[in-house]
C-alpha cells in the first residue's frame, strides 16, 4: 500500500510538471520616446511646475506609465535636455542616469 501511494504521488508530480502555466498577455511597455512625448504634451497642456513640491504633487499627471521610482525620489523635466531626471527629496541630489539614481538608493 505504501508503494502504491508513492506511485500515485509520483504520477501527480509528473502531471503537475507537465502542466503549462496560463500566460497572461503582457501589456506592451511604452517606449521612452512615447513616454517623453506624453510628458511634453502634458507640460504644454498644464504648464511646467515651478517648485519641487509642485513636481512631487503631479508625478502621475506628467509621468504616468514610467517605471516606478524608489521611495523618496521624484521625476522632474529638464527643459534644456528635453528629458526626465531624478530628484531625491531628502537632500536635492539629482541625476539624469537611472543606474546612478538606483545606486544612490542602495538598489543598484
Amino acid at each position: 500500500q505504501m508503494q502504491q501511494q508513492q506511485q500515485q504521488m509520483q504520477q501527480m508530480q509528473q502531471q503537475q510538471a507537465m502542466q503549462v502555466p496560463v500566460a497572461r498577455p503582457a501589456q506592451p511597455q511604452p517606449s521612452l520616446t512615447d513616454l517623453h512625448a506624453f510628458t511634453v504634451n502634458q507640460l504644454l497642456s498644464y504648464g511646467m511646475p515651478s517648485t519641487v513640491d509642485e513636481w512631487a504633487q503631479n508625478q502621475d499627471l506628467f509621468f504616468r506609465g514610467y517605471r516606478p521610482l524608489p521611495p523618496g525620489w521624484i521625476r522632474c523635466w529638464s527643459r534644456s535636455r528635453q528629458q526626465d531626471y531624478f530628484y531625491r527629496l531628502s537632500d536635492g541630489a539629482n541625476t539624469l542616469v537611472w543606474e546612478e539614481m538606483m545606486g544612490a538608493s542602495g538598489m543598484g
